[in-house]
């Protein structure tokens, strides 16, 4: 049953991660945006979304890395902050958009709260693991 769990986790952890980082392209390079995400952008500031976003996206990318790996919040710390670091050097080809190493370093928070959580996650799972059973996740 858990390998079957894992599995089906496994076919979607890569289209759920390319569309969520779609979904950050298009708000980081975009002019206009929907109300509801203008609202919420005017309510909560941009900086709260770059912080959220990029540990979302920081926990995605560990969920698409092997399962074994020790070292998968470190690298999907590493590469959400360099996909947010591409899209912030794309700003300068966009008119009416200013890459901002503010918005660079609130992405790296995120993404290193987002990475350090899923570790803590792990750990915790791993020491509530019985003698005998597959590992849980890194730590």
């Amino acid at each position: 049953m858990a390998q079957a769990n894992r599995e089906v986790w496994g076919r979607i952890a890569r289209p759920v991660t390319l569309g969520y980082m779609g979904f950050l392209a298009y708000m980081s390079l975009g002019r206009a945006y929907p109300p509801a995400l203008d609202r919420a952008l005017a309510t909560w500031g941009s900086t709260v979304f770059h912080f959220a976003g990029y540990a979302l996206l920081a926990i995605l990318f560990a969920w698409t890395l092997s399962r074994r790996s020790r070292h998968r919040p470190w690298l999907a710390i590493a590469a959400a902050f360099a996909y947010g670091g591409l899209l912030e050097v794309f700003q300068f080809l966009v008119p009416e958009r200013v890459p901002s190493v503010l918005d660079l370093g609130v992405n790296l928070a995120g993404a290193v709260a987002g990475g350090v959580s899923l570790w803590g996650v792990a750990c915790a799972l791993a020491r509530r693991r019985k003698p005998g059973q597959e590992e849980a996740g890194s730590h």
